[in-house]
């Protein structure tokens, strides 16, 4: 699941990243949490905006998994007691796949910043892109994903629009990976 202004991006130049979306747009990703087995997302997701990841009373809480080899503070959100939290103490994404084969998760919603998204795009883990747009443009800032290391058109990552819908003042726009 992507956030992001018209032009791609996720924080402004200062860091400052919180609410792009609209609260209705945010209360359909925590429809979409309690629609997915687990949410994954990043130590540096979790160092960065202490996130809760659950459903926020719409739904069942999924398993959070929480991805690196930082240490996040005892006190984070994501460490109490609303859902099961599993930290896989690894940046290998092997670890993640045999956790995920192991519980039988089917529906995994990643939730984290550019870096770890990217990571996940280039080990092609992604199959489908939820994006949300709010009609806003900040010109700079921190895109949505960075370096994919596509130095040329015919080595683009495709993928298929599926849905689009209007939420409030924003677009969501469900992306499925091409077949190509």
């Amino acid at each position: 699941k992507i956030a992001s202004t018209m032009d791609g991006k996720v924080a402004a130049s200062d860091g400052s990243s919180k609410w792009i979306t609209s609260e209705l747009a945010r209360a359909d990703v925590a429809v979409l949490r309690s629609q997915a087995d687990a949410i994954l997302t990043s130590t540096a997701t979790v160092l960065a905006d202490n996130p809760l990841l659950t459903s926020k009373g719409l739904g069942k809480n999924p398993v959070r998994i929480v991805m690196g080899e930082r240490e996040i503070a005892p006190g984070s959100q994501v460490l109490n007691s609303d859902a099961e939290t599993v930290v896989i103490k690894s940046n290998d994404f092997q670890d993640f796949i045999s956790l995920a084969k192991e519980r039988e998760f089917n529906q995994i919603l990643v939730e984290s910043g550019p870096t770890f998204g990217t990571a996940l795009l280039k080990a092609d883990l992604v199959d489908e892109v939820i994006l949300f747009q709010a009609p806003t443009f900040f010109g700079s800032g921190t895109p949505s994903i960075s370096d994919l290391g596509v130095a040329t058109i015919s080595q683009r990552l495709d993928f298929e629009i599926a849905d689009v819908e209007v939420i409030g003042a924003d677009l969501k726009i469900t992306l499925i990976k091409s077949a190509n």
